[in-house]
Order: structure tokens, then sequence, then C-alpha cells
């Protein structure tokens, strides 16, 4: 289920009463009572580690303003946010006052760089405990639950991208945080508007696709502005699926290009027309190809080394013959090691 944190004002007042040191304790005895909530998520078999966990209180009964118009139980109070352990694990120590009923919610963010929202709420995608508890004793252990629903494997393959890239280049993409918007409408494949993902709902969560659409934000954002972006792909209608033998211009053949070489999408040149190998510029799989070709068997064509010009020189790059230049290489003619037979994974064709 989706997040609900509407705080009222008057959820203040409860708020006092749910963390330490806010109420007076009536004794001693009564002050050092405590009831801890704990449990893990994990996403399949991988724990959602570093997302953002909370732990919310629903009163049995909260008075409306001073009891005028009765009481109500839709009042919620929420305790600081924590980030949930490397194992998925997290845990929440409140008063043991026996008067709330507790579940926990945890939303797809690590505020580290990768966010998962829905389309329809805008909200950050968010799952809770299955079942509630009082603070009405020393443990209430939820144990390991599994989120309920597929974003969160979009989450993890998110933060697997964002993470591999900041590892390579040292540094945060030149946009910022990486955002994906999940169940938007489309055509029936991901695509990314500009710097934003686009993920319909029921998709399935594939690695490369997810690496593919992670290219296209750096892309695009080298560009400089929306403007450009929309100027690049007004060739070719991005947000449908790939195909590694479409012909369109040298143009949007590099934009798509890019996302393939930078997932692996097509391994080696595609066979387009019999059993020849194409290798026209203006075909986005003989691009993807290509580029890989150069981060292999070109010594001046490392990986990092072709992200840093293209975020440098991003606007003057329209081509394959343009990044190229850019780069300073031929790649008829560049020296380094000769590309093998199993140098390169091989990936499914999206």
């Amino acid at each position: 289920m989706r997040s609900t944190r509407r705080l009222m004002a008057a959820a203040a007042v409860v708020a006092t009463a749910l963390v330490p040191g806010l109420a007076a304790e009536s004794s001693s005895a009564a002050a050092a009572a405590t009831t801890t909530f704990k449990g893990r998520f994990v996403c399949g078999d991988r724990p959602l580690a570093s997302a953002e966990v909370q732990l919310v209180g629903v009163p049995r009964e909260t008075p409306i303003f001073f009891g005028i118009f009765g009481t109500a139980r839709s009042f919620v109070a929420t305790l600081p946010t924590h980030r949930a352990g490397p194992d998925g694990d997290w845990s929440f120590t409140v008063p043991q006052t026996r008067d709330t009923n507790y579940y926990v919610e945890v939303s797809l963010d690590d505020q580290g760089g990768t966010r998962v929202v829905d389309y329809s709420s805008g909200g950050t995608a968010s799952s809770r405990t299955e079942g509630t508890n009082f603070n009405d004793r020393d443990v209430q252990d939820y144990h390991t639950q599994s989120y309920g629903g597929p974003e969160c494997a979009l989450w993890l393959a998110l933060r697997d991208a964002y993470q591999e890239y900041t590892k390579l280049m040292a540094k945060r993409p030149p946009y910022g945080d990486l955002v994906a918007e999940y169940g938007a409408p489309n055509d029936g494949a991901p695509y990314t508007a500009y710097t934003t993902i686009v993920w319909p709902r029921g998709y399935p969560v594939d690695a490369a696709a997810v690496r593919h659409e992670f290219a296209h934000t750096i892309r695009n954002a080298s560009l400089g502005s929306k403007a450009r972006f929309l100027d690049e792909v007004s060739q070719g209608d991005f947000r449908n699926p790939h195909d590694p033998c479409r012909q369109t211009t040298t143009q949007y053949a590099f934009h798509e290009g890019w996302a393939e070489f930078w997932a692996g999408d097509f391994h080696p040149a595609p066979l387009c027309h019999g059993d020849e190998e194409t290798h026209d510029p203006a075909v986005e799989g003989a691009v993807g190809w290509e580029l890989t070709r150069l981060e292999h068997t070109c010594a001046g064509a490392s990986r990092r080394r072709m992200v840093q010009v293209l975020l440098d020189r991003g606007p003057t790059i329209h081509s394959l013959a343009d990044f190229s230049r850019a780069l300073g290489v031929r790649p008829t003619t560049c020296q380094g090691t000769p590309l093998k037979p199993g140098d390169v994974p091989s990936y499914r064709v999206l």
C-alpha cells in the first residue's frame, strides 16, 4: 500500500506520548518500560538495505479538539525515519504505554541517490508490514517481510546502476538523484523522459533494461537542457521498444546506441540483412556495438573517459562520428588489445 503521511496538527499532541523524553512519566518504573519493534524487509532474496523505514502509531482513541467532536482513530503519529541495515533490518524503541497500535512502513528511497515514486500519487513507493501490534510487551518481532510489489526490484536495479556509475566516475551523475516513476502510462516499454525513468506497471524488471535507461539519463543530461534532449529524440519515438536493426538517423541512432553500449544490449553487431553484420551509423545496434568495440580495443577509449568526454562535449555530439572525433580516436586505426570472442558478455535483445 502507498504511503499515507498525513500528520495533522493534532497528531503533534499524540507524538509527545510516543517519543521518549517528551512526556512526563508517572513513575520511574513506567519510564523504564519500553517496547522494541524489530524486523527486516526484503525484495525476493535481496535485503532492502538503506531503504527508509518508519514506525507509525495509531492510538486506540485520540481526542479531537478537546473532545468537542468526540474521538477518532484516524489520527496517526510517526517517529523519525530510520535507514534499514545491510540485511534490511530495522528496530524502534518506544515507551510501553500499551495504548498505541503500530505498523512499520518501508519506502523506496535511500536518501543517497535513488528513489522510486508512484506515478499516480507522486509519492515515494512504499509498503507496510502485515499486521499491527501494540506497545504492550518488551519486544514485538515482525521477522522477515517481503515488500508488497515489484517496485522494489526496480529500486534495487536502479541502485546497482547508480552505484556502478559513481564507482566508475568517483562522482554523482550530473543531475543528482536518480528517480523512476512506476506505473506511468506509455507504449508498453520503459523509457527515459530527460533524466526521469518511466517504468510501466507490470513490465518485468531486467537489470540490463534498467542500465539501458540509466545510460539515457547520462546522455540526456550531457546535452545541457530538456529542449536539446527533445530536439535529439524528435526524429523517432523514444518510448518504443528497441530494435537493433532500426534505421533512423545518425543522431537518433547515437541516442539509442549509447544506451545499448552501456547495457550491452546487442553483441556483436546485429545481423540485419542476411548473415552480414551491419555497420551503418544510422542503425542503433551497429552504433552500440561500435562503441563497445572502441572501449575494448582502443587504448584512449576507457569507459570512464568515454563518459567524461560525453559530459564535457555533449551538446556538440550528434552522431558516432562526432563522438569519435571528440574522443580523439579513429575507430578503424586506434591501437589497443584486439577484441576476442568472449571478451564481451552477451545480453539478450530487449
